[in-house]
């Protein structure tokens, strides 16, 4: 979308937030951060790909197992699979817990509050990070032993006339202690959200340019924070219909879902959009009876339909298995004053 257009849709939406169109960049830049994870671990830059001396590795028991437990791809890790993991299944964690909780800019903008909450997961997922850390140093000349003692066996299966040659290149390329303790890391990367009130120091052409970029980001971020709030308003709400469909009862779990919807909500509406509100109000059930819960739980859907329709993010939500059918959900929002 031009940013001309950008803005005059953008307007429209903040008619009913406490934010302006040209205090939009500001205003972010004090509700919330930009945060980046970062992992890392030197594991040197060797290679080896088995197929090139003409063996089938699936075919040769400790071949197919030393590159289970030592190769992906091509490049060669010096740790052993199972201590591989630990670390990626941490760092995925990570990720995957940065991009729920993100609302916007490339999933990277967390509210302040909400920043807090993700900072508070991450130190505990540093802590199990540097608890594998210790563990492999703890380890590491057993671990580097039996490294070289199944490499110099792959080596011999692989009968090359060069492998004491491709032996030496390999362990030249593998990580001393040092290099590896201080490498091994995982970090978060907190900025602030980018303004255009320093621009004055760049030729101004270039600080036009930039500017632009920065106000457009800035209103694509007023369309992902909504969306994002929508998306998961409708797939935690349509989970919840879907299982009474089949169970003809709202349970404790399915309650506390929306609860805790509810609440995220509450925090993530940092525009102080009205209809987000009302979202955040219709879960909040006045009477506890599976069909007045249903049928407040309905109207929402619709609701959030319609919002997201009005405003042109349709996209964000997943209408793949709604429980109400997307004609439907068309023809109930429309009579919707929104």
């Amino acid at each position: 979308m031009e940013k001309k257009e950008l803005k005059k849709s953008i307007e429209t939406i903040l008619k009913d937030t406490e934010v302006g169109i040209y205090d939009i960049n500001s205003f972010f830049q004090k509700e919330g951060v930009l945060v980046d994870v970062h992992a890392g671990r030197y594991s040197g830059k060797a290679t080896l790909n088995p197929k090139v001396y003409g063996v089938d590795v699936e075919k040769d028991e400790f071949l197919s197992s030393f590159r289970k437990e030592y190769i992906k791809g091509e490049r060669i890790s010096f740790l052993p699979a199972s201590i591989e993991k630990k670390f990626i299944s941490i760092e995925t964690a990570t990720r995957i817990k940065k991009k729920e909780m993100a609302l916007g800019f490339d999933d990277r903008f967390m509210p302040i509050e909400i920043f807090k909450e993700f900072y508070d997961f991450f130190k505990k997922q540093q802590k199990k990070y540097n608890d594998v850390k210790e563990e492999v140093l703890a380890q590491w000349g057993g671990l580097r032993t039996s490294f070289v003692n199944n490499l110099d066996m792959m080596l011999k299966n692989l009968n090359s006339i060069d492998a004491e040659a491709i032996k030496k290149s390999i362990l030249k390329k593998a990580p001393t202690l040092k290099e590896f303790e201080e490498s091994c890391k995982l970090e978060i990367n907190v900025m602030a959200f980018p303004t255009s009130s320093n621009l004055k120091i760049l030729d101004k052409s270039l600080s036009e340019e930039v500017r632009e970029s920065i106000e457009k980001k800035s209103l694509e971020t007023v369309n992902e924070v909504l969306g994002n709030i929508l998306k998961d308003a409708f797939l935690v709400i349509n989970n919840a219909l879907l299982k009474y469909d089949e169970t003809e009862t709202f349970k404790k779990t399915t309650i506390d879902s929306i609860l805790r919807l509810r609440e995220r909500i509450g925090k993530r509406n940092i525009l102080k959009h009205s209809t987000i509100k009302q979202i955040e109000n219709s879960l909040n059930f006045k009477d506890t009876s599976n069909e007045y819960i249903c049928e407040m739980l309905e109207e929402t859907l619709v609701l959030i339909y319609g919002f997201a329709k009005s405003i042109d993010i349709i996209d964000y939500l997943d209408l793949n298995n709604s429980y109400i059918e997307e004609e439907m959900l068309d023809s109930l929002s429309n009579s919707l004053d929104i």
